[in-house]
């Protein structure tokens, strides 16, 4: 075995140490998103795209840990009456 390939062979180690990740996750509709994450899985909410506002179109969740962000699909002027079918 050469050198060059006994170098490949080797796990070369991350330059950066990740801790956690947060996925972002689409919803329809924000209201009824964080009802259903606060309210019945008993998520917090930490921040959102307007602190202390009543509209709001992104959040950053938390529960034991682990995080979450939701985020609307659509701009408001631009959502449908009705989510469609997939």
């Amino acid at each position: 075995m050469n050198r060059e390939s006994d170098s490949m062979q080797r796990e070369v180690p991350m330059a950066i140490e990740i801790r956690g990740m947060a996925p972002l996750l689409q919803v329809f509709d924000m209201p009824r998103s964080i009802k259903f994450y606060r309210d019945v899985l008993g998520f917090e909410v930490v921040t959102t795209s307007t602190p202390r506002g009543q509209h709001f179109d992104w959040a950053l969740l938390r529960l034991n840990g682990v995080e979450l962000m939701l985020n609307t699909a659509y701009e408001e002027d631009e959502r449908p009456a009705v989510r469609s079918p997939r």
